[in-house]
């Protein structure tokens, strides 16, 4: 089977420089927190594989979902950390999809639900969009509530009371406050669930 495997892997970089030969080549992958092992071991041969050749391999995942694997291959190639928009980038992704620039409170409000995650900005503007109104206050749509469901289903309930507490407490939170109220005092097991 790894013999079998590994003539796959040399059929797919040599069809990759195949198509390098006349221009070079982007390979874009998305969700690589999702992908299996050997999928990642593909990636990981081809990185090493393909280096020479004017073929960019582009990876995107989500750093807090990333398997030890993956964190190994993405280790050994250059970064870029993708953060949230900024108060700004939020306008201008806003003034973009609703097709009209939008009154500045409602942008700081966008941007203060979201966090500057593009798509909960998305989802808030599509919102506000059938509401017909910038004035309606910024709720939670169903899909963002659906995705935040789907995350927190992967947890454990110690580390969702924990959440739940930090919701309560804020954007900005001590570690001892939730030491002292979601984890009775046991700052090591509050600190455990962090890491979770």
């Amino acid at each position: 089977a790894g013999d079998a495997q590994f003539r796959l892997f040399e059929a797919v970089a040599r069809c990759l420089g195949r198509l390098a030969a006349g221009r070079p080549v982007l390979v874009v992958l998305d969700d690589l927190q999702w992908a299996d092992e050997p999928s990642l071991r593909l990636l990981g041969f081809l990185a090493r594989a393909l280096a020479a050749e004017p073929i960019a391999l582009l990876g995107a995942y989500r750093d807090t979902e990333a398997s030890p694997e993956l964190r190994k291959i993405a280790g050994q190639a250059q970064q870029l950390a993708l953060a949230g928009l900024t108060q700004d980038g939020v306008g201008e992704l806003a003034r973009e999809l609703a097709g009209t620039p939008l009154p500045p409170q409602v942008t700081a409000q966008l941007w203060e639900r979201s966090g500057g995650n593009p798509f909960f900005v998305r989802e808030l503007i599509r919102l506000l969009l059938a509401q017909g109104s910038w004035h309606q206050p910024v709720q939670i749509p169903a899909s963002v509530a659906e995705t935040l469901r789907r995350r927190l289903a992967r947890l454990s309930t110690e580390c969702v009371r924990l959440l739940e507490w930090a919701a309560i407490a804020g954007r900005d939170i001590d570690v001892g406050l939730l030491a002292d109220g979601a984890a009775a005092g046991h700052e090591p097991a509050a600190l455990s669930l962090l890491e979770e």
